[in-house]
């Protein structure tokens, strides 16, 4: 039986492994925190982020259902991070997550144009995402310096019991 090739997003999507999350979530939380204060230094990082977010869910034709195209552990860091940022009184489902997500990105792109209380939500997922996608990148980080150095099954990446 021949497979079937998993189809991958045309656009740019928001996904954990990428190294440029951690950095381009603080940069997009101090785009909005000199907004607040009065001193607009532009939104590129507020829009790269919202892209990326706007791509990564989409909206079912016909039915107006969102869907997530984002992998598990990149729904997971998104997930605490907004449950951190108390954007929302908490996140359960994979359909939450898509539409808090969707909302996310359009009040991203919306920049300063939404209100100050806005702002400050938006600041704090930020911040909240730079901080869980830095330690998932960090545990990612130790998890493969630990396989390779003699210490786990070969097939597995299990670590072996000591004798």
């Amino acid at each position: 039986m021949e497979r079937m090739p998993i189809p991958w997003p045309e656009k740019p999507v928001f996904q954990i492994n990428d190294a440029e999350i951690p950095m381009l979530a603080t940069e997009a939380s101090i785009e909005i925190d000199c907004t607040l204060r009065g001193d607009p230094v532009g939104f590129a990082a507020v829009n790269r982020l919202a892209d990326l977010i706007a791509n990564s869910v989409e909206v079912v034709e016909g039915g107006g259902e969102i869907r997530s195209l984002m992998d598990i552990p990149t729904s997971a860091v998104l997930g605490r991070a907004i449950n951190k940022s108390q954007r929302v009184a908490e996140i359960n489902t994979v359909d939450e997550l898509a539409e808090e997500a969707r909302r996310i990105a359009q009040d991203l792109r919306s920049g300063t144009s939404i209100q100050k209380e806005s702002l400050e939500k938006l600041e704090d997922f930020c911040i909240a995402l730079a901080m869980e996608a830095a330690s998932y990148g960090q545990s990612f980080f130790n998890r493969n310096n630990f396989i390779g150095q003699g210490n786990e099954d070969d097939t597995l990446g299990v670590r072996k019991e000591a004798p």
